[in-house]
Protein backbone atom coordinates (compact mmCIF):
# COMPACT_ATOMS: atom_id res chain seq x y z
CA UNK A 1 0.00 0.00 0.00
CA UNK A 2 1.84 3.46 -1.11
CA UNK A 3 1.59 5.83 1.84
CA UNK A 4 0.66 9.54 1.09
CA UNK A 5 3.10 12.13 0.73
CA UNK A 6 1.79 13.69 4.04
CA UNK A 7 2.26 10.87 6.54
CA UNK A 8 5.02 10.51 8.62
CA UNK A 9 7.02 8.00 6.66
CA UNK A 10 6.14 10.22 3.57
CA UNK A 11 7.82 12.86 4.94
CA UNK A 12 10.86 10.68 6.50
CA UNK A 13 11.02 9.19 2.98
CA UNK A 14 11.55 13.16 1.52
CA UNK A 15 13.68 14.51 4.09
CA UNK A 16 16.39 11.72 3.58
CA UNK A 17 16.13 12.46 -0.90
CA UNK A 18 16.91 16.29 0.55
CA UNK A 19 19.51 15.63 2.43
CA UNK A 20 21.15 13.28 -0.15
CA UNK A 21 20.57 16.00 -2.39
CA UNK A 22 23.14 18.47 -0.23
CA UNK A 23 26.48 18.51 -1.76
CA UNK A 24 29.20 16.83 0.94
CA UNK A 25 31.83 19.22 2.15
CA UNK A 26 33.58 20.46 -0.77
CA UNK A 27 37.12 21.77 0.89
CA UNK A 28 38.75 18.30 1.95
CA UNK A 29 37.85 16.96 5.22
CA UNK A 30 40.68 17.63 7.73
CA UNK A 31 42.43 14.90 9.78
CA UNK A 32 40.65 15.50 13.07
CA UNK A 33 36.94 15.56 11.50
CA UNK A 34 35.21 12.40 10.97
CA UNK A 35 33.88 12.13 7.50
CA UNK A 36 30.09 13.21 6.59
CA UNK A 37 28.85 9.59 6.81
CA UNK A 38 30.10 9.61 10.62
CA UNK A 39 28.74 12.94 11.23
CA UNK A 40 25.54 11.98 9.86
CA UNK A 41 25.48 8.62 11.75
CA UNK A 42 26.34 9.78 14.91
CA UNK A 43 23.96 12.85 14.94
CA UNK A 44 21.02 10.05 14.51
CA UNK A 45 22.65 8.23 17.34
CA UNK A 46 22.04 11.12 19.32
CA UNK A 47 18.77 11.67 18.83
CA UNK A 48 17.59 7.92 19.38
CA UNK A 49 19.67 7.79 22.47
CA UNK A 50 17.79 11.09 23.55
CA UNK A 51 14.59 8.87 23.12
CA UNK A 52 16.09 5.92 24.57
CA UNK A 53 16.65 8.09 27.97
CA UNK A 54 13.10 9.68 28.35
CA UNK A 55 14.79 13.35 28.41
CA UNK A 56 12.91 14.97 25.61
CA UNK A 57 13.43 18.41 26.65
CA UNK A 58 17.13 17.48 25.13
CA UNK A 59 15.63 17.01 21.88
CA UNK A 60 16.63 20.24 20.25
CA UNK A 61 18.67 20.69 17.34
CA UNK A 62 20.76 22.96 19.31
CA UNK A 63 21.44 20.15 22.31
CA UNK A 64 21.63 17.06 19.41
CA UNK A 65 24.61 19.27 17.61
CA UNK A 66 26.60 20.54 21.01
CA UNK A 67 26.13 16.79 22.17
CA UNK A 68 27.84 15.21 18.80
CA UNK A 69 30.54 17.95 19.30
CA UNK A 70 31.18 17.35 22.36
CA UNK A 71 31.20 13.02 21.72
CA UNK A 72 33.51 13.70 18.22
CA UNK A 73 35.44 16.23 19.49
CA UNK A 74 34.82 18.50 17.29
CA UNK A 75 35.25 22.51 17.39
CA UNK A 76 33.21 24.24 19.46
CA UNK A 77 29.73 25.40 17.14
CA UNK A 78 31.18 23.29 14.02
CA UNK A 79 27.15 23.02 12.90
CA UNK A 80 26.51 26.08 13.14
CA UNK A 81 29.59 27.56 11.73
CA UNK A 82 30.17 24.93 8.75
CA UNK A 83 28.07 26.11 5.40
CA UNK A 84 27.32 22.66 4.56
CA UNK A 85 26.67 21.17 7.90
CA UNK A 86 24.55 23.93 9.47
CA UNK A 87 21.15 23.13 7.18
CA UNK A 88 22.04 19.42 6.50
CA UNK A 89 22.65 18.94 10.81
CA UNK A 90 19.14 20.43 10.88
CA UNK A 91 17.59 17.89 8.60
CA UNK A 92 19.58 14.96 9.73
CA UNK A 93 18.15 15.93 13.01
CA UNK A 94 14.30 16.38 12.00
CA UNK A 95 14.60 13.53 9.73
CA UNK A 96 15.42 11.16 12.56
CA UNK A 97 12.85 12.89 14.96
CA UNK A 98 10.19 11.77 12.54
CA UNK A 99 11.32 8.56 11.85
CA UNK A 100 11.60 7.23 15.49
CA UNK A 101 8.28 9.13 16.24
CA UNK A 102 6.89 6.68 13.52
CA UNK A 103 8.22 3.51 15.17
CA UNK A 104 6.96 4.49 18.79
Amino acid sequence: MHEGSGSARGIAVAEQERIRAIPMSLSPASKTRPNDATLEQTLRDAVQNVYKSGNLENLTVRRIRKSVEDDLNLEEDFFKTDDTWTSKSKLVIQAEVVRVDYRW
